[in-house]
């Protein structure tokens, strides 16, 4: 294609002077540069589609000219830095989308040029992390996605600068724990995505909090995720959609449901549900929220109950307490440890009256939960961390065991042990 020809090492447009072209496709034509200028002859431009190309050179004028493009998809190349000069030309964009490139990172003020960009899609650049400063100059955003990339944790020091955020998408990212305090005060948000983390295990207390204009959380799919502390979700007052299916969640407290004034309906479905005191609210007729797709919310415990629908059970004939159950989908069956490193372990476990957890080291050492040292912290979740783990430490967490309430076989080969108050071990 001899427009695309045009794109590749020439400074000078090829395009001629085509004063009302207003979208240009260059999808899939081997590019592999836009040099100054390349695009200068289209001064009514709004759209631009480079994507699924082999990009790997822009030249910080590549862009001059294009004073009212609104929609750039660079996509799908093999841009490795993403440079504040390609923006300087560009400052009615309202959409970028760049991600699928093998950016190494996100630099500080890396997008400050776009001053009235409202949506940008950062997906699948194996992003670990982004400078606190990285969306800097973004006024109007209202949206990003950071789809499939490697976040360990919720980049929330960035994220609070974006102050007219709406939608938020952080699906398929390895976070283990939605911290205390991760999405706070983001006084505009609308919807957020946390759909498909492998090892999302909890959402902790004040997790989600101070959102005055959320209405939908989407926290699906995510095979480890089994415990919602019943204060995650604070002073959201406009919430009316709660996504929760698919998930390892044995229960949602009620305590959860009744700090959300405004929640109309739940997504509760293909969750391994233990129906006993913890989730009696949901048959006591105190609740107006609607259970969206009520005939796949089952019990799988206690045994008595197991493979009946939840909705079904008359709250009666669940007990008014009950014991801890810890699921063992928040325990990984095989951890890789070296030396010096270290390692966080997560324990949660609901019940009526709430549990303390604690745990117990190879030595026979009883650690609480806020008794910090040197070796070991509790937090107040449950999650132990290990620092400066040695060569006999390494050995023994190599290989970890579930357990629930009950009797249970105990594996010989696992040397640390946790416990929640008045019920059996959690690792052992």
């Amino acid at each position: 294609m001899s427009t695309a020809k045009g794109c590749n090492g020439t400074q000078k447009s090829q395009f001629g002077h085509l004063p009302q072209l207003s979208s240009l496709h260059l999808e899939e034509n081997r590019i592999t540069s836009l040099h100054d200028n390349c695009l200068v002859n289209l001064p009514n431009l709004q759209e631009l589609y480079i994507n699924h190309n082999l990009l790997s050179l822009i030249s910080p004028g590549a862009f001059q000219g294009l004073n009212n493009l609104l929609r750039l998809h660079l996509n799908s190349n093999r841009l490795t830095v993403i440079r504040p000069e390609w923006f300087h030309a560009l400052n009615q964009l309202e959409i970028l989308m760049i991600g699928e490139n093998p950016v190494s990172q996100i630099q500080e003020m890396n997008f400050q040029p776009l001053s009235n960009l409202r949506s940008l899609v950062l997906a699948r650049m194996n992003l670990s992390e982004i400078p606190d400063n990285a969306l800097v100059g973004l006024h109007k955003l209202e949206s990003i996605s950071f789809y499939e990339n490697k976040f360990a944790k919720v980049p929330q020091a960035a994220l609070r600068k974006v102050h007219s955020l709406k939608f938020l998408d952080l699906n398929k990212n390895p976070i283990e724990r939605i911290n205390r305090g991760d999405f706070v005060d983001m006084i505009h948000m609308k919807e957020l995505g946390i759909n498909s983390m492998p090892d999302l295990v909890s959402i902790d207390s004040f997790a989600v909090s101070n959102l005055p204009e959320l209405t939908k959380i989407e926290a699906t799919n995510n095979p480890r995720l089994s415990y919602i502390h019943p204060n995650a979700f604070y002073n959201l007052p406009r919430l009316e959609t709660l996504m929760l299916n698919d998930n390892a969640l044995t229960a949602l407290h009620r305590v959860t449901v009744e700090s959300l004034p405004s929640l109309q309906e739940v997504s509760l479905h293909s969750n391994p549900i233990y129906c006993d005191c913890v989730v009696r609210w949901i048959n006591m007729n105190k609740t107006k929220i609607r259970f969206m797709e009520a005939d796949a919310l089952l019990c799988t415990g206690p045994p008595e109950f197991e493979g009946r629908h939840v909705r079904h059970i008359h709250f009666r004939e669940m007990m008014d307490t009950c014991l801890p159950v810890i699921s063992p989908e928040s325990l990984p069956e095989r951890i890789s440890v070296d030396v010096g490193q270290s390692a966080s372990f997560h324990c949660r476990s609901f019940a009526e009256p709430n549990p303390e957890i604690y745990w117990i080291t190879p030595s026979g050492e009883k650690i609480l939960p806020r008794m910090a040292s040197s070796k070991f912290l509790v937090h107040p979740e449950g999650t132990l961390d290990i620092f400066n783990i040695s060569e006999s430490e390494a050995v023994t967490l190599l290989r970890v065991s579930g357990h629930t309430t009950g009797p249970q076989h105990r594996d010989q080969e696992s040397t640390w042990a946790a416990f929640a108050t008045k019920t059996g071990a959690c690792l052992n």
